[in-house]
Protein backbone atom coordinates (compact mmCIF):
# COMPACT_ATOMS: atom_id res chain seq x y z
CA UNK A 1 0.00 0.00 0.00
CA UNK A 2 3.36 2.40 0.65
CA UNK A 3 4.23 2.49 -2.32
CA UNK A 4 0.59 3.04 -4.36
CA UNK A 5 0.72 5.67 -2.20
CA UNK A 6 4.40 7.02 -2.95
CA UNK A 7 3.59 6.66 -6.68
CA UNK A 8 0.22 9.03 -6.33
CA UNK A 9 2.53 11.35 -4.10
CA UNK A 10 4.74 11.39 -7.01
CA UNK A 11 2.01 11.57 -9.78
CA UNK A 12 0.53 14.68 -7.75
CA UNK A 13 4.10 16.66 -6.56
CA UNK A 14 4.66 16.24 -10.65
CA UNK A 15 1.33 17.79 -11.82
CA UNK A 16 1.82 20.91 -9.11
CA UNK A 17 5.39 21.05 -10.90
CA UNK A 18 4.29 21.49 -14.50
CA UNK A 19 1.41 24.07 -13.07
CA UNK A 20 3.57 26.50 -11.77
CA UNK A 21 5.83 25.85 -14.47
CA UNK A 22 3.63 26.73 -17.18
CA UNK A 23 1.65 29.30 -15.13
CA UNK A 24 5.50 31.10 -15.16
CA UNK A 25 5.39 30.67 -18.36
CA UNK A 26 2.36 32.32 -19.68
CA UNK A 27 3.72 34.67 -17.14
CA UNK A 28 6.95 35.74 -18.18
CA UNK A 29 7.09 34.48 -21.96
CA UNK A 30 4.93 37.17 -23.03
CA UNK A 31 7.56 40.15 -21.33
CA UNK A 32 10.42 38.24 -22.89
CA UNK A 33 8.81 37.87 -26.20
CA UNK A 34 7.60 41.27 -26.03
CA UNK A 35 10.70 42.54 -25.35
CA UNK A 36 13.07 40.84 -27.88
CA UNK A 37 10.45 41.50 -30.64
CA UNK A 38 10.24 45.79 -29.71
CA UNK A 39 13.99 44.85 -29.87
CA UNK A 40 14.20 43.51 -32.72
CA UNK A 41 11.98 46.16 -34.78
CA UNK A 42 13.58 49.19 -33.40
CA UNK A 43 17.03 47.50 -34.63
CA UNK A 44 14.91 46.84 -37.99
CA UNK A 45 13.85 50.43 -37.34
CA UNK A 46 17.13 52.30 -37.06
CA UNK A 47 18.79 50.23 -39.82
CA UNK A 48 16.20 51.15 -42.50
CA UNK A 49 16.27 54.47 -41.95
CA UNK A 50 20.26 55.03 -42.22
CA UNK A 51 20.55 57.81 -44.71
CA UNK A 52 21.97 55.51 -47.12
CA UNK A 53 18.72 53.85 -47.65
CA UNK A 54 16.08 56.01 -47.43
CA UNK A 55 15.83 56.52 -51.24
CA UNK A 56 15.55 53.16 -51.84
CA UNK A 57 12.44 51.59 -52.55
CA UNK A 58 13.01 47.77 -51.03
CA UNK A 59 14.36 49.52 -47.50
CA UNK A 60 10.98 51.34 -47.86
CA UNK A 61 8.87 48.15 -47.39
CA UNK A 62 11.15 46.20 -45.01
CA UNK A 63 10.70 49.78 -43.15
CA UNK A 64 6.95 49.29 -43.30
CA UNK A 65 6.96 45.58 -42.17
CA UNK A 66 8.94 46.50 -38.91
CA UNK A 67 6.70 49.61 -38.04
CA UNK A 68 3.24 47.28 -38.86
CA UNK A 69 5.45 44.28 -37.02
CA UNK A 70 6.04 46.25 -33.68
CA UNK A 71 2.49 47.61 -33.58
CA UNK A 72 1.24 43.67 -33.62
CA UNK A 73 3.59 42.90 -31.04
CA UNK A 74 3.35 45.40 -28.87
CA UNK A 75 -0.87 45.89 -29.15
CA UNK A 76 -1.66 41.72 -29.11
CA UNK A 77 1.11 40.74 -26.29
CA UNK A 78 0.02 43.78 -24.48
CA UNK A 79 -3.62 43.24 -25.12
CA UNK A 80 -3.58 39.32 -24.11
CA UNK A 81 -1.25 39.70 -21.17
CA UNK A 82 -3.49 42.56 -19.82
CA UNK A 83 -6.53 40.22 -19.71
CA UNK A 84 -4.72 37.05 -18.61
CA UNK A 85 -2.58 38.39 -15.54
CA UNK A 86 -3.95 41.92 -15.10
CA UNK A 87 -7.55 41.34 -14.47
CA UNK A 88 -8.67 43.18 -17.60
CA UNK A 89 -12.11 42.51 -18.39
CA UNK A 90 -12.34 45.16 -21.59
CA UNK A 91 -12.45 41.71 -23.90
CA UNK A 92 -15.45 40.11 -22.16
CA UNK A 93 -17.31 43.49 -21.36
CA UNK A 94 -16.61 45.10 -25.03
CA UNK A 95 -17.82 43.52 -27.51
CA UNK A 96 -16.38 46.32 -29.83
CA UNK A 97 -13.05 46.47 -28.69
CA UNK A 98 -13.30 41.87 -28.74
CA UNK A 99 -14.04 42.40 -31.91
CA UNK A 100 -11.44 45.04 -33.20
CA UNK A 101 -8.63 43.05 -31.29
CA UNK A 102 -9.42 39.63 -32.55
CA UNK A 103 -9.28 42.05 -36.33
CA UNK A 104 -5.91 43.75 -35.79
CA UNK A 105 -4.54 40.86 -34.28
CA UNK A 106 -4.89 38.57 -37.30
CA UNK A 107 -4.84 41.56 -39.99
CA UNK A 108 -1.54 43.54 -38.46
CA UNK A 109 0.75 40.68 -38.69
CA UNK A 110 -0.70 39.51 -43.08
CA UNK A 111 0.24 43.95 -43.58
CA UNK A 112 3.46 43.07 -41.94
CA UNK A 113 3.70 40.06 -44.39
CA UNK A 114 2.03 42.04 -47.33
CA UNK A 115 5.50 44.44 -47.23
CA UNK A 116 7.93 41.60 -47.05
CA UNK A 117 6.08 40.36 -50.61
CA UNK A 118 6.35 44.01 -51.72
CA UNK A 119 10.17 44.42 -51.25
CA UNK A 120 10.46 40.68 -52.95
CA UNK A 121 8.34 41.76 -56.16
CA UNK A 122 10.22 45.41 -55.80
CA UNK A 123 13.78 43.10 -56.10
CA UNK A 124 12.70 41.41 -59.37
CA UNK A 125 11.39 44.17 -60.81
CA UNK A 126 14.83 46.13 -60.28
CA UNK A 127 16.97 43.51 -61.34
CA UNK A 128 14.90 42.82 -64.39
CA UNK A 129 16.47 42.79 -68.09
CA UNK A 130 13.04 44.69 -69.28
CA UNK A 131 13.87 48.97 -68.40
CA UNK A 132 9.72 48.93 -68.27
CA UNK A 133 9.81 46.79 -65.26
CA UNK A 134 12.68 48.19 -63.79
CA UNK A 135 11.05 51.23 -63.78
CA UNK A 136 9.11 49.73 -61.51
CA UNK A 137 10.92 49.66 -58.81
CA UNK A 138 11.06 53.90 -57.51
CA UNK A 139 9.83 55.20 -54.15
CA UNK A 140 6.96 56.34 -55.76
CA UNK A 141 5.41 52.96 -56.54
CA UNK A 142 6.35 52.17 -53.16
CA UNK A 143 4.46 55.43 -51.29
CA UNK A 144 1.50 54.30 -53.80
CA UNK A 145 1.47 50.86 -52.80
CA UNK A 146 1.41 51.36 -49.23
CA UNK A 147 -1.64 53.38 -49.63
CA UNK A 148 -3.09 49.96 -51.02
Amino acid sequence: MSMMNASISIKTTTLATIQIVSSEMTYYGPIILLIIGIFGCMCNFITFTAPQLRNNSCAFYFLMSAVFELVSISFGLISRFAADHLGSTLINTSPVYCKLRAYLVSVLPLIATYFILLSSIDRCMSSSVSARLRSFSQMKIAYRATLV
